[in-house]
């Protein structure tokens, strides 16, 4: 079924939707009710001359009462509603994307989740704040006002409706088209943010390189591929607007000719003619928004079943919570790697190929190797990042599936080779490597990673904001508090993309000496760029082919020859190998 998770969601808080149904039809019964009595008391007014208020004027307060307060009440839970299910979908969606298989966001461009999670969740919310509640009032409106008018006249009933049916038919085909169209929109409003974004993300390159011309064309391409799709939407809309006047103008004039036909006829009262003229000019209005009513429905379904597209995602298998005090996770960890496999996205060419190899507790191993020969892919594997395709994972002697990803990741703490920074403070960022970590921790941290005496000499110190993602902050700062972020964890493994690649080389000193302090204390496996920093790690892997081709320390795998020797070589000529 469609929109399941959508569904499942707003179903929790259906006892609200309940309530305002029940008083949208307790307010349509109460006008109904007393303009049958209003009716009464004009015939009664014509046959006698006079008319009897004690009978009906206390009725006819009580309907008005009734009328007034259940309207309020039907607005006031028809909101509670909408916030009720808007802030559910929202929890569960950011929770989702904690939850989602990293896959995702390789195939989904940021600019496209940003929209559905914005974007759509507002059309969302506005589909069960408006739209839902204002279609469900119409229709009991109109089959309680038709019920009325057929247990007076069938006649008057049939003439009523005579048209609907031409214009629901119509409504029906434009609807569809729209939704096409609708959806259509949707998709290149993704592309304009994701056009956005990438001008914003890259904004340093497009000045140095004077860009300007190309990305404000491509901003200008998706606009104007709105435009010409809201133009056909527009048009449509507009026809159906006016065919549906048109045909609503009909019964407009019909209906009460018809009544008073009957009326001179001596078929029907002039008081129950009045109530039927009342009662179908407050329900005209109501007809004639349905058709639109119905489109802005069917639009704001699509967002719901973009929205469903991430709440239907595939989850990683987390496991069970792991605390902090777990003296388990605590020990050195083995890492083993047997007969493993991985391709991206169905990539005839494996990434990791039948890899095999062990790092006993407590060593420190870099892995080098060409570009695209699967070293990243280790780390990505080893973090649960992405799933392999075949062999097994072992930490401590134990699979990865046996773990779950939460105790997996309890084990593992990482730098990366472009340090990610969090919006907030240092001591915030560096405190994210373990949350119930005190101030001394933190700043104990910062001094094994060598950023103490730099964050000290900054006005507020550890409380010193930093923009998004580091803005103030150099490549080397960054680095450096993304691995006091990493020791504060105190986690048994660390895994390093090149610690030194972005760095100058009084920061690179700083950061090969905090490696050698944790050398017998922790596992330490290490991406190398620069071979020439990993001389002194216990074990050099060669990657090629997403299999290990060589391992060794320094001076025997340049004895043997081969691949490390060629890199290295070449680094000593100048040149860089890179990733």
């Amino acid at each position: 079924m469609k929109n399941r998770v959508v569904r499942s969601i707003s179903r929790k808080s259906n006892h609200l939707l309940a309530i305002e149904i029940i008083m949208s039809v307790a307010m349509n019964v109460s006008v109904i009710l007393g303009t049958g009595m209003i009716a009464t008391l004009i015939d009664e007014f014509i046959q006698n001359g006079q008319v009897q208020f004690d009978n009906v004027l206390l009725p006819t307060v009580v309907c008005m009462l009734v009328g007034t307060v259940t309207a309020y009440y039907k607005r006031f839970f028809a909101g509670l509603y909408s916030v009720d299910v808007a802030r559910k979908l929202n929890d569960y969606a950011i929770g989702k994307l904690t939850r989602i298989k990293y896959s995702f966001f390789d195939k989904e461009g940021s600019g496209k989740i940003l929209t559905k999670l914005i974007s759509d969740m507002s059309e969302l919310e506005q589909y069960y704040e408006s739209t839902l509640p204002e279609l469900i009032n119409n229709v009991i409106s109109i089959i309680l006002v038709m019920v009325y008018v057929g247990t007076q006249n069938v006649s008057l009933l049939l003439v009523s409706i005579c048209l609907y049916p031409i214009v629901l038919i119509i409504t029906y085909f434009l609807g569809k088209r729209l939704k096409v169209l609708a959806n259509k929109r949707r998709g290149k409003i993704d592309v304009m943010v994701e056009r956005v974004t990438e001008s914003i993300e890259g904004i340093e390159i497009i000045r140095s390189y004077n860009l300007y011309h190309r990305f404000v064309s491509h901003i200008h391409k998706a606009i104007e591929d709105i435009l010409e799709n809201e133009y056909v939407r527009a048009w449509i809309t507009h026809f159906s607007q006016t065919v549906n006047r048109l045909l609503f103008w009909v019964p407009n004039m019909v209906c009460p000719c018809f009544a008073m036909y009957m009326v001179i006829d001596g078929r029907m009262s002039v008081g129950a003619m009045t109530a039927y003229i009342v009662l179908i000019n407050k329900i005209m209005g109501q007809i004639k928004m349905m058709p639109f009513i119905l489109n802005e429905f069917r639009e704001r379904r699509i967002s719901m079943e973009r929205v469903e597209q991430i709440l239907e995602e595939p989850e990683e298998n987390i496991g069970e919570d792991l605390s902090d005090k777990d003296e388990w996770q605590r020990q050195m960890s083995e890492i083993e790697f047997r007969n493993v496999c991985f391709a991206y996205n169905e990539s005839k060419t494996p990434a990791l190929n039948e890899m095999s190899f062990m790092i006993p507790k407590g060593r420190t191993v870099a892995v080098v190797g060409e570009s695209g020969h699967g070293k990243s892919t280790i780390f990505k594997i080893l973090c649960g990042l992405y799933e392999k395709k075949s062999g097994n994972v072992f930490i401590n002697g134990r699979t990865m599936e046996e773990m779950g990803l939460q105790k997996v990741r309890n084990q593992i703490a990482v730098v990366e080779q472009e340090a990610f920074l969090f919006e907030g403070t240092i001591g915030e960022n560096i405190a994210a490597g373990r949350g119930n970590a005190d101030e001394k921790e933190i700043m104990e941290a910062a001094r094994l990673a060598g950023i103490h005496d730099f964050i000290v000499k900054l006005p507020k110190q550890y409380h010193t904001v930093v923009g998004e993602n580091g803005a103030g902050l150099s490549g080397g700062e960054k680095q450096r508090i993304a691995i006091a972020r990493a020791l504060l964890k105190d986690a048994p493994i660390i895994l390093m993309d090149e610690p030194t690649a972005s760095v100058d080389t009084a920061t690179e000193s700083i950061i090969q000496e905090t490696i050698r302090n944790l050398k017998g204390k922790k596992t330490i496996v290490i991406i190398a760029h620069r071979l020439s920093t990993i001389r002194d790690v216990d074990c050099i892997m060669v990657v090629s082919n997403g299999q290990i081709c060589q391992s060794g320390v320094h001076e025997e795998l340049m004895n043997q020859g081969g691949i490390y020797r060629n890199l290295y070589e070449y680094e000593q000529k100048g040149g860089v190998v890179n990733d």
